[in-house]
């Protein structure tokens, strides 16, 4: 069974979530998904900057954008820069 990524945070194990963070983060070569999985690590951390930034690389590496309607990218749906994200995935309006 595959743990969700912001699971850890989510149990308040905010050490956990960096060090699975840091690993996901030197992956090579960039890949989309890690990239958004990345996003909901800080998502659950409350941490709203790294937040915005790791789905931003992940339109960069062309991701499956349909990861974004998650429920848990719920946090962000009141920001500018995640709804201009939406519009330009076209899962926005």
């Amino acid at each position: 069974m595959r743990t969700s990524p912001n699971a850890y945070p989510a149990a308040g194990r905010t050490v956990g979530a960096q060090r699975i963070e840091k690993d996901l983060a030197q992956l090579e070569p960039p890949n989309g998904s890690v990239d958004a999985n990345i996003a909901l690590i800080y998502v659950g951390l409350v941490n709203d900057g790294p937040a915005m930034d790791w789905p931003k690389k992940a339109d960069q590496a062309r991701f499956e954008a349909v990861m974004m309607v998650r429920p848990q990218f719920d946090p962000l749906r009141r920001d500018p820069r995640f709804k201009d994200l939406m519009v330009r995935l076209g899962l926005g309006q």
